[in-house]
């Protein structure tokens, strides 16, 4: 009986160090050193580009299109209790947004330089393929210019409104489980060689005491402070209908950029079966573009 409960306590702790490393080596699920109190989830889903051309900020359009709506929802959450602290959408959000982190006056806090205000969360990788192992990795989200092996500029004239982030650790949400092909929307049978899983991209932004996360437009102020207990989300979505979501939707973001290049749809391959994903409208990453 003894030599069991050692071997029990053994195996415990074994666990219980494995879990702390994944934890402590995943910035998006470990917590942060020091007084950290709130934290700021980003989620974007639908019809929008994210570019990270800019070093200083990541700009974030929606694209302008039929049958899709802007929306932007903040929800506050304090002890497990969920409470909306803005909504907005449509109309209201063809303008500019800015979302900046704002230290108090009385602040004696002092910005490290070591960390920058934008960056992504890339996690190991496999020896054999590079794949990522972690599925909050940024590598699982869609490069558009990556995977035409182009830099693309965008229209101005192709965005319904725009925001601006200046801090946050962007990474990959909702990881898909099923592997996702490009094929020509021409009928022709070409497909890029691009064959895994899709994530969505996220944010993370981190509220240290004192901190409060501002978001600016030219009419209004709104201001979320740092509070004990205290966490929120920004839904940032610019969906269809449900009965009117089409896998053609994808080709969007084609009219949305001033090169011409072979357009592709996305589709899920299972079980040797060709399917309509539920990424036809889902939210592209630009690396090295910017949004005027």
């Amino acid at each position: 009986m003894k030599a069991k409960l050692t071997l029990f306590m053994m195996l415990f702790s074994i666990i219980s160090i494995c879990l702390f490393s994944v934890i402590a080596n995943n910035p998006v699920q470990g917590a942060a050193v020091n007084v950290t109190t709130s934290t700021v989830k980003v989620s974007f889903d639908g019809m929008i580009m994210l570019a990270f051309g800019d070093p200083t900020r990541v700009s974030m359009g929606f694209l302008d299109v039929q049958h899709h709506t802007p929306k932007l929802t903040i929800t506050k959450i304090k002890n497990l209790e969920r409470s909306v602290v803005i909504s907005r959408e449509g109309e209201q959000l063809r303008t500019t947004l800015n979302i900046n982190v704002e230290d108090s006056p009385s602040s004696n806090r002092t910005s490290s330089s070591t960390s920058p205000a934008i960056s992504r969360y890339y996690g190991p990788r496999t020896q054999a393929s590079n794949t990522p192992t972690d599925p909050q990795d940024f590598g699982w989200t869609i490069d558009f210019g990556k995977i035409h092996n182009r830099i693309f500029t965008i229209k101005k004239t192709a965005l319904f409104g725009k925001i601006y982030f200046s801090n946050g650790l962007f990474y990959g949400n909702n990881l898909g489980s099923d592997n996702v092909r490009f094929f020509a929307a021409d009928g022709s049978g070409k497909a890029l060689t691009f064959d895994r899983q899709i994530a969505t991209p996220a944010n993370k932004i981190t509220l240290m005491e004192g901190q409060t996360l501002l978001i600016s437009s030219p009419t209004e102020e709104i201001r979320l402070p740092a509070e004990p207990s205290v966490s929120y989300e920004i839904a940032i979505t610019n969906t269809p209908p449900e009965d009117m979501a089409n896998v053609d939707h994808w080709l969007y973001y084609y009219d949305a950029v001033n090169e011409n290049v072979t357009k592709y749809v996305p589709i899920v391959i299972k079980r040797a079966a060709f399917d309509i994903p539920p990424y036809a409208c889902t939210t592209i990453v630009l690396e090295e573009s910017t949004i005027p």
